[in-house]
């Protein structure tokens, strides 16, 4: 059984996880300035839809063969994505002469292990890491906050194309993994689950404005990770440097508990079978992702259509969770 506050801390999670490195990034560059309107209208519309999700009963559902099929091939996603963008993290900025296979397969490694230790271990590891995340979030903001500029934020054009994708990125982003969250648990708490939902979103929402603010969508679309790249350039207190390294490791964080999560969803959907399974997914995530930078590239351009598939299905789900 998994608590409320879990609960909470896990869809804090899982809301947050595919931001960095993908979605700030991603929604920057299509709506520009708008992007704070359209991401804070993707959040608001993520809330109803996960209100309405969280009214149903996975569980159950996932536990039949399509559901497990379903799930099985949504973690597999995400822990590929997670993988992916350990790599680049790891490769751009801190290992630049390691190959590849050396970055990932320590990770590959530490997520077999926790997977192996359970779920209840993947809970409490997440009980603890969430304090080191919140804590670096909020010294974060209070770095940006006395950097913004006003006049960053305009001229606001607006692009009804764009807009749109940059609004429906947002929800499937924020929403799209939690529902792994809902297929392990069985007596799932909505209001737990809302609420880390919203502070998440919250989190992911103040550094997009922190962006743009600072920077403005110009210069912010120039860069793969303004996020990153914003922290180089700012101090706290005149002291305090190289900030940029903290972000790192609440990305380090998010990506790990994601992955955990993602592949303990994998093992319970296959009966077990994780390890040969795991095995064939490792061979196939380096060899035509995460060592190719086309393919790489194909899921950062058509992520928010993929998981939009699994959104889609997850709504018409037609069991409904017991009262």
């Amino acid at each position: 059984m998994i608590s409320n506050r879990v609960q909470s801390i896990l869809a804090f999670t899982l809301s947050r996880c595919l931001y960095f490195g993908l979605g700030i990034s991603f929604i920057i560059n299509k709506s520009n300035n708008l992007s704070i309107i359209s991401t804070f209208l993707g959040f608001i519309i993520g809330y109803f839809i996960l209100y309405f999700l969280t009214k149903k009963n996975y569980y159950d559902f996932f536990n039949t063969l399509i559901g497990k099929i379903i799930i099985t091939l949504l973690s597999l996603y995400i822990v590929n994505y997670c993988a992916i963008a350990f790599d680049i993290l790891s490769s751009n900025f801190y290992l630049t002469n390691t190959p590849n296979i050396l970055i990932v397969l320590p990770f590959f490694i530490l997520i077999g292990y926790g997977v192996k230790c359970g779920l209840p271990t993947i809970s409490r590891l997440s009980e603890i890491l969430i304090i080191i995340s919140v804590s670096i979030i909020i010294l974060i903001v209070i770095t940006f906050i006395p950097n913004i500029n006003s006049n960053n934020y305009f001229p606001i054009i607006f692009q009804e194309n764009n807009f749109l994708l940059s609004t429906l990125s947002t929800t499937v982003f924020s929403t799209t993994p939690i529902i792994i969250l809902l297929s392990l648990i069985k007596d799932y708490n909505s209001k737990s689950i809302l609420k880390g939902y919203i502070f998440g979103s919250l989190s992911i929402f103040f550094i997009l404005i922190s962006i743009i603010g600072i920077f403005g969508s110009s210069l912010a679309n120039l860069y793969r990770y303004p996020e990153y790249k914003l922290l180089q350039q700012v101090t706290l207190f005149d002291f305090l440097e190289k900030q940029e390294n903290f972000l790192a490791i609440i990305w380090f964080i998010d990506l790990l508990i994601t992955a955990l999560l993602s592949s303990y969803a994998v093992k319970k959907a296959t009966n077990n079978k994780f390890n040969i399974i795991s095995i064939i997914f490792i061979l196939i995530s380096y060899i035509f992702f995460i060592n190719n930078y086309q393919n790489a590239l194909f899921l950062y351009n058509n992520t928010s259509f993929i998981l939009l598939v699994f959104l889609i299905i997850s709504i018409f789900i037609k069991k409904k969770k017991a009262t």
